[in-house]
């Protein structure tokens, strides 16, 4: 197991970081992962500036805290298609879409569970 955690010790590292990030951020970067999404999200979810309640900036934290999660599985996977996939350009693109999905189903998460 140690192995294979340093095989993917730099999306480790992010997942400590960004997780760090997401609760100092004070929901910062919870609200610019949601710009990122924004436009994939459907069109009866409100844009974040026009959002109020008390559910919003737990909210924001809360997806910037998650969203740390995603370069673990971000490095799992690119561990996975290592072997298969020899352009790392194209493995780059893939760990971030993989990331940005995963912001993708965290908004769409807070907003139906508000």
């Amino acid at each position: 197991m140690w192995t294979y955690i340093g095989g993917i010790k730099r999306s480790v590292i992010a997942f400590f970081v960004v997780a760090a990030l997401g609760l100092f951020s004070m929901g910062f970067l919870g609200a610019l992962l949601y710009y990122v999404v924004f436009f994939a999200l459907p069109a009866s979810f409100p844009d974040i500036d026009n959002v109020g309640g008390d559910w919003v900036w737990p909210a924001t934290i809360g997806v910037g805290m998650a969203w740390s999660f995603g370069f673990l599985f971000a490095g799992a996977f690119d561990r996975y298609v290592e072997t298969r996939l020899t352009n790392s350009m194209l493995r780059k693109a893939i760990y971030g879409t993989v990331l940005w999905i995963w912001a993708l189903a965290l908004w769409w998460l807070a907003y139906a569970s508000r």
